[in-house]
């Protein structure tokens, strides 16, 4: 391990002892490595001082499949430049805040959190099982000047299961293939709750038709309030006229 006091950094380099056995991922025959190549992963701060981790890893061949890979080490996942324990504080931290924030409070890009986000999303979304749904929130969010929005479908526990861009009858169509990708069906679900837009409605009428419709509160009393408004100005300019 080297320290370095003028850079407040931790270097930490790891060595294997003797021969090592490693295992094939996809055909589980054993393989020995052959030649090895350094690799740097960014770790968890170590008393404020930031950690890396090196290692020199094997490549190995083998023998049954005849395929030429990197060991896999147990520390990090593959390609990725940080430690499991790294990347698990990033997401974290981008649970709570935005990502570039997150980035400036661990001391690296955003572009590189992205990509660590991207990939936990991916896996969680390729294993998703959505069998038990049977009613579901939409709503919308801008997510870029200039009216850009995104469409958020969220479950009755209030969990987000799928997210598009747009806010119209197109995305209520991707998210009914998505929800048939993931174990379900479409007239599974009895119950959906939504804005009073006409994108939504519309698509909510083409794929879900059997579906009971509900808008949300906040619009409902929204439009209350409008209405009410404009009661009171009425009143008042009838009252006002009479006075005259």
């Amino acid at each position: 391990m080297n320290i370095d006091d003028t850079e407040t950094r931790v270097d930490i380099r790891i060595r294997s002892k003797g021969k090592v056995e490693h295992i094939c991922p996809d055909c589980g025959c054993s393989c020995e490595g052959y030649d090895k190549r350094e690799r740097t992963w960014q770790h968890m701060d170590f008393f404020d001082m930031e950690c890396h981790l090196h290692c020199a890893v094997p490549r190995m061949e083998c023998p049954k499949c005849g395929k030429v890979m990197l060991v896999d080490v147990p520390w990090a996942q593959e390609n990725s430049g940080f430690t499991l324990l790294f990347e698990a504080k990033g997401v974290e931290l981008m649970k709570e805040m935005p990502v570039n924030a997150a980035g400036r409070y661990l001391g690296v890009t955003d572009k590189r959190l992205w990509r660590v986000l991207d990939r936990y999303v991916g896996e969680r979304m390729e294993h998703q099982d959505l069998s038990y749904l049977d009613r579901f929130y939409v709503d919308e969010t801008s997510c870029r000047r200039g009216h850009r929005y995104v469409s958020i479908f969220v479950d009755e526990d209030h969990n987000i299961i799928f997210v598009t861009n747009g806010n119209d009858a197109s995305s209520v169509a991707r998210f009914r293939e998505h929800l048939e990708a993931h174990g379900s069906k479409a007239s599974n679900v009895k119950f959906i709750c939504c804005d009073m837009g006409k994108g939504f409605l519309s698509g909510i009428k083409n794929e879900f038709p059997g579906a009971v419709v509900t808008y949300d509160r906040y619009h409902v009393i929204q439009h209350m309030s409008l209405a009410v408004d404009r009661a009171r100005r009425h009143e008042w300019n009838v009252l006002r006229e009479g006075a005259d």
